[in-house]
């Protein structure tokens, strides 16, 4: 899923790119519905629907690991700081 959104958020980014140098350096037409416009308008809907598919993706996760705040108390040691103060 991830390599899915991350390939839609580049194959995006790099067809938005290549319609704005389209226009800035080949002389093509800025109109609207021009094969540049269409190239920045499609790459930016993919890049937002990787973006989307990603950010899902990350609060499906969140949803099912329970965050712990407070450490439990198994975890300390209890006795050391006894022996750190005798050396």
């Amino acid at each position: 899923m991830k390599t899915l959104s991350y390939s839609l958020v580049t194959v995006g980014m790099v067809l938005a790119l290549g319609g704005v140098v389209a226009v800035f350096n080949f002389d093509q037409p800025s109109d609207v519905f021009s094969l540049a416009w269409w190239m920045i308008v499609t790459g930016w809907c993919l890049a937002y629907i990787g973006m989307g598919i990603d950010i899902v993706h990350v609060f499906r996760i969140t949803k099912r690991e329970p965050a712990y705040v407070f450490q439990p108390k198994t975890n300390t040691a209890e006795g050391v700081e006894g022996k750190i103060a005798r050396m």
